[in-house]
């Protein structure tokens, strides 16, 4: 598949962004757009250490103009906590480059240049089958859910043959839909978007009779569907490898 330029892919993910709010990319753990870890880690990568009547520990920090604990082994059994005042130059440090790194370092960097649809480039046949479909049926359950600017999406990916939406929280409407589109997915063709004939053994994926055996890695047919019901096989044939191993 050929790259899209990278202006018009930014225009498209833009336009994504700004219709379905929950593709906006964001980091699972912190909730923010950009991140710049070099950053991040030198407002607090500080450690303070202490001595103890044993031994030298270090203590994490607690927050902002707050104190610090930190404890150590006096013996074997019992524990010794004090507390320690965090340098309040540093603390003013801390708080200004925060403020800096949560609100003007996101303006600056917060057009995206991709969405977290992107990761159904690799599955293409699902988005090409329903993709769309899929978004708006979310789009409009979350608007009437009033959820719709609240929805995060945490990782989409393909596991055992099926497409997985994991999300950070969402309502029971929302759910049955993504799981609506899990089951179909086992049903289509992961590469074209045809409904599915073949399951593969090992490597769990759907596809239908064409692409299976033009695929150049071997794969075992592991399922195979008769009347619309998956059967189990004991068919071992491979699909012929190509010369890129040659």
């Amino acid at each position: 598949m050929e790259r899209e330029n990278a202006f018009v892919h930014t225009m498209k993910s833009i336009w994504l962004c700004l219709r379905y709010p929950f593709l906006y990319p964001r980091n699972r753990f912190t909730d923010r757009h950009y991140e710049n870890w070099k950053f991040y880690e030198y407002l607090n990568g500080k450690q303070y250490f202490f001595k103890t009547n044993t031994s030298e520990a270090p203590i994490e920090e607690k927050g902002i103009f707050q104190k610090a604990y930190k404890f150590g082994p006096i013996d074997n059994e019992t524990f010794k906590s004090e507390r320690i005042t965090i340098n309040v130059w540093y603390a003013i440090l801390y708080q200004v480059g925060m403020f800096i790194y949560n609100y003007p370092m996101q303006w600056l960097h917060c057009i995206p240049t991709y969405t977290e649809w992107d990761a159904m480039d690799s599955m293409p046949g699902w988005k090409k089958a329903f993709g769309d479909k899929y978004l708006e049926e979310l789009r409009a359950q979350l608007k009437r859910d009033h959820f719709l600017y609240q929805f995060r999406i945490v990782d989409i990916k393909e596991k055992y043959g099926t497409l997985r939406l994991y999300c950070a929280c969402a309502t029971d409407p929302v759910y049955r839909i993504i799981d609506k589109y899990e089951d179909l997915s086992y049903n289509t063709c992961i590469e074209c978007g045809k409904p599915a004939d073949i399951i593969t053994d090992g490597y769990v994926l759907p596809y239908c009779s064409h692409c299976y055996w033009k695929k150049d890695v071997y794969y075992r047919i592991g399922q195979v569907k008769i009347d619309g019901k998956w059967c189990e096989t004991e068919d071992i044939e491979l699909v012929p490898q190509t010369k890129k191993d040659e």
